[in-house]
């Protein structure tokens, strides 16, 4: 099933949607880890890189994919040709997100001080200590949006309309002439 599931979310990814190509992949992270199979979590964090990626969002990319070869070299399972094509495509995708990333003030060169590579400084970080879930990061969760500050699920019990109007068209003067005919209408019924 995690397998599966991979695939389809390369597929979403390979079409653009990085939202779908979340949903699948995180499906997929979740089967796979039920099931005990480190390659297939691992694959997992390849595809939410790709998702990642796509959303715009490099630098949790590289860390995705740190953190896939180290759960790879730990169960010595080696990423496999067949899989080699989309580990790339990820991988050049989170290097050119990073590559453009602004500076900040103290970091002309916006690699966190690091000597100018930004994909190598998050990929280390994702393989020395990956997340305890692919959707957190420095203990907070991130959202396929990379500006959004709230996790995948932020929005599930908010209220569409936080400020419902059950009279989409209150009449402000309750003695409108829209009123008084009603009130007409209403007198003139026999009881």
């Amino acid at each position: 099933m995690a397998l599966i599931l991979a695939e389809l979310g390369f597929i979403a990814e390979l079409r653009g949607d990085a939202e779908a190509a979340l949903a699948s992949h995180l499906e997929g992270y979740e089967a796979a880890r039920a099931m005990g199979d480190p390659r297939a979590v691992a694959l997992a964090f390849e595809g939410l890189a790709g998702a990642r990626a796509l959303a715009g969002d490099g630098e949790h990319a590289a860390e995705l994919l740190g953190a896939a070869a180290a759960l790879r070299a730990s169960a010595g399972a080696p990423l496999p040709a067949a899989e080699r094509g989309d580990v790339d495509r990820i991988t050049a995708a989170a290097r050119a997100l990073l590559a453009d990333a602004p500076a900040s003030p103290g970091d002309p060169d916006g690699d966190g001080g690091l000597g100018g590579d930004a994909f190598a400084a998050a990929f280390a970080r994702g393989r020395a200590a990956p997340p305890p879930h692919p959707l957190h990061r420095a203990g907070r969760p991130v959202h396929a949006d990379p500006d959004a500050d709230a996790g995948p699920d932020a929005d599930a019990d908010a209220d569409p309309d936080p400020d419902p109007d059950p009279d989409p068209d209150p009449d402000p003067d309750p003695d409108s002439d829209a009123d008084a005919d009603a009130d007409a209408d209403a007198a003139r019924k026999p009881r």
